[in-house]
Order: C-alpha cells, then sequence, then structure tokens
C-alpha cells in the first residue's frame, strides 16, 4: 500500500515540474539577487530610469505587475549608476527602461527589455536576453537586439 502511495505521489510531482516548465507559462526565475545582475547586463548608461512595474510586453508596455522591493535594491546594487524608478519616462533623465519578467524553461532563462532615450532627438531600442545554467551560474548567451534613431534632418 505505500508503495502505491509513493509511486503515485512520485508521478504527481513529475508531471507538476513538467506542466510548470512549458514556455510562456508563469515565470520562475532565479532569486532577486542573480535577477539584478541578469537584468543589468542590458541596463547602459550613468543615469537610468528604470519602469516600476515588470511587462510581459515590454516594448509595449503591456501586462505590467509591480517589481519587488527586493528585486529594485538587487537592480540597484548590480547596476552601479543611478537608477530612477518611475512610472512614464521624463525628459533628461536617462535612458528609460521597460523589463519584462525573467522567464525560466529547464536550464534556460529570458527575459525581454526594451529601453528609449526621451530627449527631443532620441532613440529607441530593446531586445530579448537569454541565458543558461551552468555549474558556475548562468551564463549570459547572444541575444536578440533592435535599436532605431530617427533620421538627421
Amino acid at each position: 500500500m505505500r508503495l502505491r502511495v509513493l509511486i503515485a505521489t512520485a508521478l504527481i510531482l513529475a508531471s507538476a515540474t513538467q506542466a510548470s516548465a512549458v514556455p510562456g507559462g508563469v515565470p520562475s526565475g532565479p532569486g532577486p539577487r542573480v535577477r539584478g545582475e541578469m537584468y543589468a547586463s542590458v541596463l547602459r548608461g550613468a543615469k537610468l530610469q528604470i519602469l516600476v512595474r515588470e511587462c510581459a510586453d515590454p516594448k509595449h508596455q503591456r501586462r505590467c505587475m509591480p517589481i519587488p522591493n527586493g528585486l529594485r535594491r538587487a537592480i540597484e546594487a548590480s547596476v552601479g549608476g543611478t537608477v530612477r524608478w518611475v512610472y512614464r519616462a521624463w525628459p533628461n533623465a536617462g535612458k528609460f527602461y521597460v523589463l519584462g519578467p525573467v522567464y525560466r524553461v529547464g536550464a534556460r532563462a529570458f527575459f525581454r527589455f526594451a529601453w528609449t532615450d526621451p530627449a527631443p532627438a532620441g532613440c529607441i531600442g530593446g531586445g530579448v536576453q537569454p541565458f543558461h545554467r551552468t555549474a558556475d551560474g548562468w551564463v549570459k548567451g547572444n541575444g536578440t537586439r533592435y535599436e532605431g534613431c530617427p533620421r538627421a534632418a
């Protein structure tokens, strides 16, 4: 009898683990310190503005949820520059970043991001940043990026 219960429990746990590994599922990633370092790998500039919410669609700021305070502190510690947490982009306050949640699928993780330079002739950009897990931790992969600037008059 006990053996049947153990086998049934093992099967339920195995199916739950496989279901949570589906791409596009609920974001489950590394802890705040590691996520902060992941985000810092794409944040550029001495002065940064970061939206106070993580958005599943950073380019259009859709399906957003608040960034927890622990993750904010981890991002600030990893960036090393001035970070201003904002609800919208402010002119002349640095690049404005919108970060997406870190999605983890097995030994791989990725997040989407977008940025805007709110200066009058500012550029826009963004992309997807992947990572893969090794014995030493999470390693940054080659992501996909886009960037565009207005044509000079």
